[in-house]
């Protein structure tokens, strides 16, 4: 793991020191939200800086092995500029509601 740095999401659009932003990270499911950006298990990250909206939504997301099929999931959609949407998968509505409200208070703080 040593060497390995954290990556934006969008290209032109970066937190300047993620490794201590994500020190204080609040985790939900199998994301940490930083005061700056969300963070990936894959230690790529999407900072809210390119954030243009995000929508709560009910998704299903595909599982294999002994339960193949579908699952209910909550979602975050965000999308950047240019309408990219970037889709967080939660595992209940209140971890969704709760990231939501994160990443906004998070956002109004920046501006």
């Amino acid at each position: 793991m040593f060497g390995r740095k954290y990556t934006s999401l969008v290209e032109n659009i970066t937190v300047s020191d993620p490794e201590t932003d994500i020190k204080g990270a609040k985790k939900m499911g199998r994301y940490k939200l930083g005061q700056f950006a969300i963070y990936q298990p894959d230690r790529r990250y999407l900072p809210y800086a390119s954030i243009e909206t995000i929508k709560q939504d009910k998704g299903t997301t595909h599982v294999t092995g002994c339960c193949i099929g579908c699952l209910p999931v909550d979602r975050l959609v965000i999308r950047i500029a240019g309408n990219k949407p970037f889709v967080f998968e939660f595992d209940s509505e209140e971890m969704a509601e709760n990231a939501y409200a994160w990443i906004e208070n998070c956002r109004k703080n920046e501006a």
